[in-house]
């Protein structure tokens, strides 16, 4: 009996690990799908990769646009590794194609902005928690 509980028990962990919540589990949130344009105002090139692991590449201060991405979950990245991660709750109008700046510094990255009128100046390199890029 010991056994099927350990069975049954180690799926169940593993499948929830992948999600946010146990409720996103049950009942996962709607795709949210929006034009993405992204501004990289650090010296390293990033990337992004929605929940599905479609990768946007940024070049070092450099733009580009995904005229689709899923907005749910995403993760920003470096070849070195993790640099942070956002979604829903951290875009505006999900409706609205979204904006993104990221800089050097995690806590100033900006998800869900309109144009800033003044890019924040192209420096410094993120800091990641090493595990290489994915995708």
């Amino acid at each position: 009996m010991r056994r099927t509980v350990i069975g049954l028990a180690f799926p169940l962990a593993a499948a929830v690990a992948g999600c946010g919540s146990v409720s996103e589990l049950v009942d996962p949130p709607k795709p949210i799908v929006a034009s993405l344009e992204v501004w990289n105002r650090t010296r390293e090139p990033v990337f992004l990769l929605d929940q599905d692991g479609r990768r946007l590449d940024v070049p070092s201060c450099g733009y580009a646009v995904a005229p689709q991405f899923l907005m749910n979950r995403i993760e920003v990245r470096t070849e070195q590794g993790f640099y942070f991660g956002t979604g829903t709750s951290g875009i505006g109008d999900p409706g609205r194609g979204q904006r993104m700046v990221i800089t050097a510094v995690p806590g100033d990255s900006m998800a869900g902005v309109q144009a800033p009128p003044v890019l924040p100046p192209c420096e410094g390199r993120p800091e990641v928690q090493p595990g290489g890029g994915r995708g």
